[in-house]
């Protein structure tokens, strides 16, 4: 079973980082990220706050869209191509088949959510004090751009010599580059000169980008139980139905539930994706506690093994021979 997992889920992984919609989706979050100290400039003394509030967004809608695309490229495409009718006539169960799918979007969304998230502290720090008003940080943006030049040109190079897939080539190489680039920069200062590592960034940013994350794989798990009935567009229009339910579950259902029962119901069954929003606790200065970031896996792991539940159910009734 566990050779079935690793071997579906590695294969997952690799059809999926190789399609051009991947490495679009990839491009235009990480450009925004980037770009955006540049429209907080015009704002009245909120930059960081714009900063950190655009970043967050863009990785939580980057991230459902990834995650519907990736779904669709992993489930559906193979359930109608007659090629997932190929692998489950060998000993391989639909759910194993499913599980290790999934596995699959989730090693795609880490490695796209981990760089947005390291372009979001780089731009956190870009904003990060007052002296950037008549400075700028070269490291960081040496941070931001050589990664990314470097891996297309070694993306290129492989794809013209050894007919390598560019986007894969290119975000695998990109993923290391931007992880060496963040442990490189936190010992670096503005300036050039060295101080202790992380002095100049802020953890907060990356523990709330973590918990985006989160939220992600949440919606991932839902795109995929979708996937197995849906097309493409309508899988997109129940994601994000289910994604603004779920930040306004406290205010819709939540004030509800000691007087009604629907409204108990409507909150249990809607995950508070408000849980993993920490724009406005970052906003006031406050840290998320290491413990809070536990907690939030759980949640989130207990919803998705219950999405993946039903989603087994829905694929043991879909024909796919």
């Amino acid at each position: 079973m566990f050779n079935h997992l690793f071997a579906i889920s590695t294969n997952t992984f690799r059809e999926v980082i190789r399609q051009p919609v991947y490495g679009i989706i990839l491009l235009t979050a990480g450009a925004a990220i980037v770009f955006s100290p540049s429209i907080a400039m015009f704002s009245m003394m909120e930059d960081v706050k714009i900063v950190q509030d655009m970043g967050l967004a863009t990785i939580l809608l980057a991230g459902l869209f990834m995650a519907v695309f990736s779904a669709s490229t992993a489930l559906r495409k193979e359930v109608e191509h007659h090629t997932a009718a190929t692998v489950l006539s060998k000993p391989v169960g639909r759910g194993t088949f499913l599980i290790a799918k999934y596995l699959g979007i989730l090693c795609c969304l880490t490695v796209a959510c981990g760089i947005w998230i390291l372009l979001l502290s780089f731009a956190v720090r870009m904003k990060g004090t007052d002296e950037m008003a008549h400075s700028m940080d070269v490291p960081i943006l040496l941070a931001e751009s050589l990664p990314f030049l470097v891996a297309v040109f070694v993306a290129l190079f492989l794809n013209y010599f050894q007919n390598k897939p560019f986007v894969s080539v290119a975000v695998l190489v990109g993923t290391f580059l931007y992880l060496f680039a963040f442990l490189v920069t936190g010992f670096i200062g503005r300036h050039g000169e060295f101080i202790p590592f992380g002095q100049n960034m802020s953890t907060g940013i990356l523990m709330a980008g973590c918990l985006v994350f989160f939220a992600v794989t949440v919606l991932a798990a839902l795109a995929l139980a979708l996937s197995t009935r849906l097309q493409v567009v309508s899988t997109i229009l129940v994601c994000l139905g289910f994604l603004f339910a779920g930040l306004v579950s406290d205010y819709v259902f939540g004030r509800f539930v000691g007087e009604h029962g629907w409204a108990r119901i409507a909150y249990a069954l809607t995950p508070n994706l408000q849980a993993f929003w920490m724009a406005d606790i970052l906003a006031g200065g406050k840290a998320v506690p290491v413990p809070y970031l536990g907690w939030a896996l759980g949640y989130a792991a207990l919803y998705q093994m219950g999405i993946l539940g039903l989603a087994t159910l829905l694929f043991e009734q879909r024909e796919v021979t």
